[in-house]
């Protein structure tokens, strides 16, 4: 059983990348799905990484904390175009053994996660690793919850709402490279 968000996650993508997505009968039943994107131009893929750079300074590693495989593909192949180093943990417990063994520049989590959720690993890390808040994002799905309203207000961290689109992504993580370097975003 699934989350529901990955038509919505792939609508997303698709519609940041120009394209379009429509639903059809397919024969013999079910659902058929178009995808439609406008041809790359040669050596767009390359500019595009490089005039869009997210970074303040080079690449960074970036920790990625989400339970769901397909939302950590889709972060990590963002921010690889970019020439960040990636580190994928599924769980909070994951995140925190990765962050005793080395530092990281960046950390994107999920609010909703097994074992220690997104406001748990944000308390364990406050704990462990003050200086990592100011360069933490949440990743949610949920804001209009209150629970999660509640931490996001409290906490002041920033976030990011599925379906992700791949400018925000590399907008959020430049903005909070810039703050955490002190040159602003």
């Amino acid at each position: 059983v699934g989350t529901g968000i990955g038509l919505s996650v792939s609508l997303g993508i698709v519609q940041a990348h120009g394209g379009s997505l429509e639903v059809c009968d397919a024969p013999g039943g079910g659902a058929q799905f178009l995808l439609r994107l406008p041809p790359a131009q040669p050596g767009e893929s390359a500019a595009r990484g490089e005039s869009e750079s997210t970074d303040a300074g080079g690449p960074c590693r970036v920790l990625l904390v989400d339970d769901e495989p397909e939302v950590s593909e889709m972060l990590a192949e963002i921010l690889s175009l970019d020439g960040h180093e990636i580190e994928v943990a599924t769980s909070g417990n994951a995140a925190m053994r990765i962050l005793a063994e080395r530092s990281v520049d960046v950390i994107l989590s999920d609010m909703r996660m097994p074992d220690v959720d997104g406001p748990g690993l944000y308390l364990r890390i406050k704990n462990a690793y003050p200086e990592l808040l100011e360069r933490m994002v949440f990743i949610t799905g949920d804001t209009l919850g209150p629970a999660n309203r509640a931490f996001l207000e409290r906490t002041g961290q920033p976030y990011l709402e599925k379906p992700l689109l791949p400018e925000e992504v590399r907008r959020v993580v430049h903005q909070v490279l810039g703050g955490a370097n002190g040159s602003g975003a």
